[in-house]
């Protein structure tokens, strides 16, 4: 486990929303990313969780 973390390799469970795993590495995922990317930049204009939260059910995102 420790050696391929030293490698960069993935060890195991459900990757971060926003990446996928291949080849034993975390790579992102360019359609997913753009999703967190809006979320944030929603959270600095809207400065509210709550707001995120709104928009995230408006959106439909899972």
């Amino acid at each position: 486990m420790f050696e391929g973390a030293k490698k960069g390799m993935w060890n195991g469970g459900t990757p971060p929303f926003g990446y996928e795993r291949k080849n034993k590495k975390l790579v992102i995922n360019k359609k997913k990313a753009e999703i967190v990317k809006t979320i944030f930049d929603t959270y600095l204009e809207a400065g509210s969780s709550v707001k995120v939260y709104d928009f995230g059910n408006v959106e439909n995102y899972k």
